[in-house]
């Protein structure tokens, strides 16, 4: 996910997937489950697409100097 100027947006190896507005306080949550990829923010889906089998890697990008990252968990359903 990579947020700049109010805009977050996914990108899935360098292809722009879906976007969404953003504001301080988003609360932005990726779902891995039946080889699907979800993409939420703030508990509204806004792109769907097929995962391959992996290895996965998950990054946040910020395009602003005042920008943060908190709260962050990876966990696994299992």
């Amino acid at each position: 996910i990579r947020v700049q100027g109010g805009y977050a947006e996914v990108q899935e190896n360098g292809v722009h997937r879906g976007g969404i507005p953003a504001a301080a306080g988003s609360v932005f949550r990726i779902t891995l489950s039946n080889a699907t990829a979800s993409y939420s923010k703030d508990g509204f889906l806004f792109y769907s697409g097929s995962a391959s089998a992996g290895p996965f890697a998950f990054a946040a990008l910020f395009g602003n100097l005042d920008a943060s990252i908190s709260n962050v968990m990876i966990a696994s359903g299992q």
